[in-house]
């Protein structure tokens, strides 16, 4: 195995050896969506082929989310969310923005007291998040009051 990758095995994070083959769980950079218009053509087919890989998840609820069917979205922003940085590919900023958009998608559905449970972290820590994750916040208005 070794030999075949340059002398180097595979990150576990992104192979799984499979009945004497290897599956891939992890989004290869070269299937990254690279814009909108690739997010909307890949991000279920990416959730089917990287169930495991939370950014497939958070692709997948960002594209429904602009699509305006938040109902949708929710279920992908709460399965990251669970999932967390499972095998390191989520940056803190990455997590935190699928956070705010979760308590986004819950406050669009009505649900107030749900969304500010989910932003109450981001909340408290306002001034530290990027200004993405704060317009998010804001537009939900999950924070204050």
């Amino acid at each position: 195995m070794a030999g075949r990758c340059g002398g180097k095995a595979p990150s576990s994070a992104f192979v799984n050896l499979h009945g004497g083959g290897v599956k891939l769980t992890r989004i290869p950079p070269a299937e990254m969506p690279k814009n909108f218009d690739a997010l909307e053509a890949t991000s279920m087919a990416l959730v089917d082929k990287y169930p495991k890989d939370p950014r497939a998840h958070f692709f997948r609820g960002l594209y429904l989310l602009e699509q305006r069917d938040v109902a949708a979205a929710e279920p992908y922003f709460r399965d990251v969310s669970h999932s967390g940085d499972a095998g390191g590919v989520m940056s803190q900023g990455m997590l935190d923005w699928n956070q705010a958009l979760l308590a986004y998608s819950l406050r669009v559905q009505n649900r107030r007291d749900e969304a500010k449970d989910v932003a109450a972290p981001l909340c408290s820590r306002m001034p530290q998040l990027d200004q993405r994750i704060q317009q998010t916040l804001q537009a939900a208005e999950v924070c204050n009051s």
